[in-house]
């Protein structure tokens, strides 16, 4: 045989082969952009659009059911191809309860849900620490923690992640304004009356309002060493309505006095001059603080090229697409303003204008970055990535049936909560709706980061954050005491006198 004619042949054999394969490689990619689109070929060959449903639980591996039906391959943590619509699903899981809800898919697009739990069916309750004379108790957030305060001045520590719990007390008469010391003791008395106890995320500091008679004291108590704890009202005459810590470590809080905003420097023990002033709500979100005030500290000018004076710092104002339409000078008589300001800079930015004051929150959902506003009964969200008035659009508005006083935006912005009483309103982030619904009782809190506990007449209810899967797991609960879930399986409360713990996951 001819070698030029062999090497020909064989030349073709190879481009040919390579050809194909060049071209399987491109129909593979383009399907997988179409399922990733998705698109999806149906037994009939027919193409329909379908969406993604993304689903995890705790514990992992529950059987997900949709619509009724299942099949080996559907189970959490991992993710299902569903046709566009509406779909009632279900996770199961053997010697477990039954978790619950109806969702909405749309055409290629992803739906998120990571926060369904299920609580093992048979479980044992068991005392695991006395706590006789406790009048407070408070969890840190990571869920190891807990503070036991009561009547005497030597309050008590737990780390609730060993087997075996062993109390720490701490001597709180140095730092708690609301003590009575008689001279030459070594224990007190713990006057006080206590309104709240928040914790920095380092899991060391905690911030406590106290009232003491007609006066509000705020203490800074640090877990770790209690040396450095801090009463506020000794490094200032100043009567504060609210304190926020800042930062991770309590370095920094965030205070409000007369509608007056400062910075608290706590390891110097130093308070700032006001940085703001006439100022209604202020929220913070990282390293960032968004407050809404009156308009009287601001120039009313309009251009880009405006000043402001906040307090002691000069900023410029950008232009605002929240402005009214028509003649600016048709805005109303007492206009407000939100704004962004980063501590420690003295560029503040104007993001908005408005009739009334609106509680203010900056969060991030994902890749994307949002303001939301409350005024009375109206919740407002705008895109706001990139922070400034010309780019913020509204995204959406939601009307409510009462006045919330108070707003809280879930771990991963997932839902806002807004609440009143035991009323409850949940904006869904993903599935763009807002629930109304009631607790059982008005002793409610927050068991995990996305679920609601209640106790009404010593019954322990519990709520996903938009008062769906109601399910009871206890009826010998104390009210007045939290509730929480460490390590994804444990749960803690109190009855009577005693700590109880039950396992809630294996």
């Amino acid at each position: 045989m001819d070698f030029d004619k062999r090497e020909r042949l064989a030349s073709r054999r190879v481009i040919i082969s390579e050809a194909l394969m060049v071209i399987a490689v491109i129909a593979i990619v383009i399907a997988l952009a179409f399922v990733v689109s998705g698109y999806w070929v149906n037994a009939d060959f027919t193409v329909e659009r379908q969406g993604m449903l993304q689903i995890n639980s705790i514990p992992t591996g529950a059987s997900l059911i949709v619509d009724g039906e299942t099949s080996w391959l559907s189970q959490t943590n991992t993710s299902k191809i569903l046709k566009s619509g509406e779909h009632t699903i279900s996770l199961t899981k053997e010697g477990y309860d039954t978790w619950s809800r109806t969702i909405n898919v749309r055409d290629g697009l992803l739906y998120r849900i990571r926060y369904p739990r299920l609580f093992l069916k048979e479980r044992t309750p068991a005392s695991v620490l006395d706590t006789t004379g406790t009048t407070f108790a408070s969890f840190s957030p990571d869920r190891q923690t807990l503070l036991l305060a009561d009547n005497t001045t030597k309050w008590k520590l737990v780390k609730v992640d060993n087997e075996e719990l062993k109390p720490t007390a701490i001597d709180i008469a140095p730092y708690f304004p609301s003590v009575n010391l008689a001279e030459g003791a070594t224990d007190g008395t713990f006057t006080g009356e206590i309104k709240s106890a928040n914790w920095d995320s380092n899991n060391e500091h905690v911030l406590f309002e106290i009232n003491n008679g007609p006066d509000t004291d705020w203490v800074l108590l640090d877990t770790k060493n209690p040396a450095s704890s801090l009463a506020l009202s000794r490094i200032s005459n100043l009567r504060f309505s609210q304190i926020d810590i800042f930062d991770d470590s309590s370095n920094t809080l965030i205070a409000l006095s007369d509608g007056n905003l400062y910075t608290i420097d706590t390891s110097r023990h130093k308070i700032s001059e006001p940085f703001a002033t006439q100022v209604e709500y202020f929220s913070h979100y990282n390293n960032q603080i968004i407050y809404s005030a009156l308009d009287d500290n601001i120039s009313t000018t309009l251009n880009s090229d405006a000043t402001v004076t906040s307090g002691e710092s000069t900023s410029t104002i950008a232009d605002t697409t929240a402005m009214p339409e028509g003649n600016p000078s048709a805005q109303p008589e007492h206009r407000y303003v939100v704004v962004l300001k980063t501590p420690n800079d003295e560029k503040s930015r104007v993001l908005q204008y408005t009739a009334t004051p609106v509680r203010p929150a900056i969060f991030q959902f994902y890749d994307e970055r949002y303001l939301a506003t409350l005024a009375d009964t109206v919740l407002t969200l705008y895109n706001a990535d990139h922070l400034s008035a010309d780019s913020l659009k509204m995204d959406s508005t939601y009307s409510l049936s009462f006045t919330p006083d108070s707003l809280k935006i879930g771990d991963s912005g997932e839902y806002i909560s807004l609440s009143t009483d035991n009323h409850i309103a949940a904006l869904d982030m993903e599935a763009e709706n807002v629930t109304e619904w009631n607790t059982d009782g008005p002793n409610y809190g927050w068991l995990t980061s996305g679920m609601i506990y209640s106790v009404s007449n010593s019954n322990l209810i519990v709520y996903d954050f938009d008062g769906l899967n109601r399910r009871s797991l206890s009826s010998r609960v104390s009210p007045d005491f939290p509730i929480t879930i460490t390590d994804d399986k444990w749960l803690y409360y109190f009855n009577d006198s005693h700590l109880i713990r039950e396992e809630v996951v294996h």
